[in-house]
């Protein structure tokens, strides 16, 4: 929402990013918020990494073939359900010592590391 614009330039014919070269080493272009504009190569994202990281990973599931989409969205599924299980048992387990009037350990840390819990 901070009205970044980012384009991903596909290799260019002939690149050594085509044909067995590095293929990390799109150009990219990006105007910021502010009206400047920012050139770089993917493999060193000098100052907009993070939007370089979300449109390459964009980009590479974009021209993934379906097979290949099926098995990121099943193995991303997995991680998911792996992480909501492992927070509905801490989850449980806080209401578990809450209940039991177990609260030694909450009270036993200092607040930030409680916020961070």
């Amino acid at each position: 929402a901070d009205r970044t614009v980012v384009v991903l330039h596909a290799p260019s014919p002939g690149s050594p990013g085509l044909n067995g070269g590095c293929a990390r080493d799109r150009e990219v272009s990006a105007v910021l918020p502010d009206g400047s504009s920012v050139h770089v190569r993917e493999a060193k994202p000098v100052g907009i990494g993070e939007y370089v990281r979300l449109v390459a990973h964009f980009a590479d599931w974009a021209l993934a073939p379906p097979e290949e989409r099926a098995r990121a969205a099943s193995e991303d599924a997995a991680r998911r359900h792996a992480i909501d299980t492992a927070m509905r048992g801490t989850e449980r387990m806080l209401r578990v010592h809450a209940l039991a009037g177990d609260c030694g350990l909450v009270r036993e840390l200092p607040p930030a590391r409680v916020m961070r819990a």
